[in-house]
């Protein structure tokens, strides 16, 4: 008899952890789709996150190569300028050296003029 009871009562105890199991297993279940979409949501903010530094990154990069390309074009536009400075001073060395040349043309010959009077 004894064996009975203790079998029935191993029954009514195996029942209990089966009924008890099942509530687990169902509490979960219905948890499970909130789980899913707080997983969802923090794999969108993660990622938003993730996207937002990358963004930043690349618009610091960008940013950085504009500041390139400004000073670039400052540094070519002096450079333009230190030029045509340079072509405008050899101009006005290129008219003196004319002139110049034209007074001794102009010398030369009245010397000619005189040696051969």
């Amino acid at each position: 008899m004894e064996a009975s009871i203790s079998a029935h009562s191993e029954g009514m105890a195996q029942n209990s952890l089966r009924d008890y199991f099942n509530e687990i297993v169902l509490a979960i279940l219905e948890m499970f789709p909130i789980e899913v979409q707080v997983a969802r949501l923090q794999g969108f903010f993660l990622n938003s996150q993730m996207n937002i530094r990358r963004l930043q990154s690349l618009n610091k990069e960008f940013f950085q190569k504009v500041a390139d390309v400004e000073a670039e074009a400052k540094r070519l536009n002096a450079e333009a300028f230190i030029t045509d400075k340079v072509i405008e001073a050899f101009k006005v060395w290129h008219a003196k050296d004319e002139s110049k040349i034209g007074l001794l043309t102009t010398k030369n010959k009245e010397i000619k003029k005189k040696v051969h009077l």
